[in-house]
């Protein structure tokens, strides 16, 4: 009779609950593979000379077809989806391999490589995408721990590989290699996000990372000085007229004791071994070529320029490695809040809506740079300074985006209430500061990648043309967008409303903006235009895009950084003690 209920009815199980399926993201993922299929079926077609789609529509309608399948691959776990959606990863990686080996006729035959860019690299990136949506997804054990293994040795290969090969030959890390890098950085981050950093083969993992950054900056910064130091020999610290030179023999000994300096970084029981053991041969290697180039000449042949680009690269690469290892393992108050505020971008729809908006940007105005080319094919170099996403367009669009990105930072704390939790925390003023203006930095720099990626393209479809420009602009915008980045970060301290600090950002930045016009100003004496025309940063953007370094002007907004970073650290002072 227990088993009875009062209708005198066996009782029964709860009903299970159905789960609820994700009908409009497959949906929208049906419509993505009709897009994708009748797209690429239009660019195959095209190259034949049958064409269902205009080529340009054929594209268009692959990536948004892509990009709906992604979608549905991040919202739909059931297993028979993402099942197909790893296969689909799996599937892209193995035909990106395929086609960065298969050689294509070239002026001297067959070469190797060929296809790599773009349809290599292309599809690398899009079975990388597809491949961490399965694996956010992925719960049966055995088969999860395979594709963490395969996103790990696939990283490592491709990280390893352009390394080596960039050391080997040093063109290579131009585009291929750093976009393969970049790649199996990817790949490598895909699998440090599912398994524990805190120990074990994880914790290993994070480790290599970081040794393989500083193994990279290493080398590149050694291969940089190294040879004009023993070619240079005792005459780089020697005047015109064979006597020495004071300054240049104290600059000397003070790169000898820095390096030495390094090397003591050994005796902190504190930091790990490998840090230890990697600072006393550093320090020892780099403190011996310039004792070495101090007492005699030891090269005889002049060594070629290896700093631009290639040590640029190599060295970019190894500091990315190093920034992202060093965010997973160090529990420093910094880099905790750092990383508490930069994975905050991507809770919030702003991030996607600026990445979206930056990227639709480049492709406009890449679309018009390359009608420009097509119109004038004898422009002469750097023909990047004509790129409009680097000048007057992407002046405009910095204008309006640095304000959406800062105007959160402490206005939202004070919205929420957190701002009293934050300032009663045991963390000094500075370190909170520097944390949320390190993490929208590193984001504002995140959202122009897109817009560089666009030049990649320019050699498949128009001529080769110098890059270096491309460099010393990335350089000069990491310089100014740390001052627009700081006197946000100052405002957004002001306020509780986010409209009224985004809107006094915008507002200096246009005045910013507007010095470029003071010398035409008749009322203005010399001295006032010289101080404004520090402030111009579309012109700074224009001499970096010449070839032209103005490091005077770079100083002066590094020096605007620190002053808004300080009146900021005073404004939460005040605030912790009023």
């Amino acid at each position: 009779m227990d088993s009875m209920n009062f209708t005198g009815r066996p009782e029964a199980a709860p009903s299970g609950t159905a789960a609820e399926v994700p009908a409009a993201s497959r949906v929208l993922g049906a419509v993505g593979l009709l897009l994708a299929v009748l797209g690429t079926a239009s660019v195959i077609a095209a190259g034949y000379g049958r064409g269902i789609l205009p080529v340009g529509a054929g594209y268009f309608a692959a990536v948004l077809g892509t990009a709906a399948m992604l979608i549905h691959a991040l919202r739909d776990g059931e297993i028979e989806m993402r099942r197909l959606y790893g296969a689909l990863a799996v599937v892209l990686v193995v035909l990106a391999l395929g086609a960065g080996l298969y050689p294509g006729e070239g002026d001297s035959g067959k070469v190797y490589g060929k296809y790599l860019l773009p349809w290599g690299i292309g599809l690398g990136f899009v079975g990388m995408l597809f491949f961490s949506a399965f694996l956010r997804h992925e719960t049966i054990d055995p088969i999860r721990r395979y594709a963490q293994y395969f996103a790990m040795i696939v990283g490592v290969l491709l990280m390893v590989g352009s390394a080596v090969g960039g050391l080997i030959v040093p063109d290579f890390l131009v585009a291929k290699g750093l976009l393969l890098s970049l790649l199996g950085l990817g790949f490598v981050c895909i699998y440090l996000n599912v398994v524990d950093t805190s120990e074990g083969f994880g914790y290993r993992a994070v480790m290599g990372l970081g040794i393989l950054g500083a193994v990279a900056l290493a080398l590149a910064v050694g291969r940089a000085i190294a040879p004009s130091v023993l070619y240079d020999g005792p005459s780089a610290i020697r005047t015109p007229l064979l006597t020495i030179d004071l300054w240049k023999v104290v600059a000397r000994v003070f790169s000898i004791l820095l390096c030495f300096g390094v090397m003591s970084l050994g005796l902190v029981k504190s930091l790990p071994v490998w840090f230890r053991t990697t600072a006393v041969v550093a320090g020892l290697a780099v403190a011996a070529v310039f004792v070495t180039g101090t007492i005699a000449k030891a090269m005889v042949n002049p060594p070629l320029p290896y700093l631009v680009p290639h040590g640029l690269i190599l060295g970019g690469l190894g500091l990315i490695y190093l920034t992202v290892s060093t965010g997973i393992l160090s529990e420093s108050s910094f880099v905790v809040l750092a990383r508490r505020e930069f994975s905050a971008y991507f809770y919030s729809p702003i991030a996607y809506f600026v990445i979206i908006g930056m990227t639709f940007m480049g492709m406009v105005s890449f679309g018009f740079y390359l009608s420009e080319l097509a119109a004038q094919p004898n422009i002469p170099e750097p023909i990047v300074s004509f790129y409009p996403a680097f000048t007057l367009v992407g002046a405009i669009v910095v204008i309006f985006i640095v304000p959406v990105l800062t105007m959160r930072l402490f206005s939202e704390e004070r919205r929420t209430g957190t701002y009293e939790v934050l300032l009663t925390a045991p963390v000094q003023e500075w370190v909170v500061v520097l944390s949320k203006f390190f993490s929208c930095w590193l984001f504002f720099l995140l959202c122009w990648i897109p817009v560089g990626l666009f030049l990649l393209a320019l050699a498949l479809v128009g001529p080769v043309f110098d890059y270096r420009p491309v460099l010393s602009f990335y350089l000069t915008l990491a310089c100014t967008g740390a001052g627009f980045i700081a006197m946000g970060t100052f405002f957004s301290s002001l306020t509780k409303n986010q409209i009224i600090a985004a809107v006094l950002t915008g507002a200096v930045m246009f005045f910013y903006l507007l010095t470029i016009i003071v010398r035409i100003v008749p009322f203005l004496g010399e001295g006032v235009k010289a101080a404004l025309s520090k402030l111009s940063f579309l012109t700074l953007w224009q001499s970096s895009l010449n070839g032209e370094l103005a490091v005077q002007t770079i100083l002066v907004h590094l020096s605007l950084a620190v002053f808004w970073l300080f009146l900021t650290v005073k404004v939460l002072e005040i605030r912790k003690w009023s």
